[in-house]
């Protein structure tokens, strides 16, 4: 199934990457995200919270105005096609940001999501990475089934992003059964 994923999971190179605006042309401001899409992203919380834990680090606490800035950064690449948003107004809440985007197509679960980018360095880094301790996914179901997904993360404390870690073992490997 990771074939079919198209996942993206070159998902633009190195995922605190910033190119474009933001623009919230996908979905307006006063769109709420459905059921099924809040149940996606409360997956990825969880996965991304279970390999945090595995590794000794603490969890991310949600936050719901990165959730709703990363909603409607799904909906803008839905709209208009997969690119990063630019992160660096985050810093004027946080000493520290990231963000990481992925596309899957019809059929791609929350866990394929999520195994793709613990397999991607860039994005297993910001996952893992122990200064960041917020976190807002926002996932947009497209009417084709393909899923677009966001995480953004901030930093309220001072910090490094650490070494790299390891792929190695990945505590919430399981495709799971949430999809588009």
């Amino acid at each position: 199934m990771l074939a079919a994923l198209s996942l993206t999971v070159a998902l633009a190179a190195a995922a605190t990457a910033c190119t474009g605006t933001i623009r919230t042309t996908g979905v307006p401001a006063d769109v709420s995200p459905t059921a099924r899409e809040r149940a996606i992203a409360a997956d990825l919380v969880a996965r991304a919270n279970a390999e945090r834990a595995a590794r000794g680090l603490r969890p991310l606490a949600w936050d719901g105005a990165l959730a709703a800035n990363a909603y409607r950064w799904s909906g803008t690449m839905a709209a208009s096609g997969f690119r990063h948003s630019d992160i660096h107004p985050l810093l004027g809440r946080f000493v520290a940001a990231a963000e990481n985007i992925g596309t899957g197509d019809h059929g791609t679960t929350a866990g394929d999501m999520h195994v793709a980018w613990m397999r991607s360095d860039g994005h297993r880094h910001d996952l893992l990475a122990p200064n960041l301790d917020r976190v807002g996914i926002g996932v947009v179901c497209a009417p084709d089934g393909t899923m677009w997904a966001t995480e953004q993360f901030g930093s309220t404390r001072s910090g490094s992003f650490g070494a790299l870690p390891p792929v190695d073992p990945i505590a919430r490997a399981d495709r799971g059964t949430l999809t588009c």
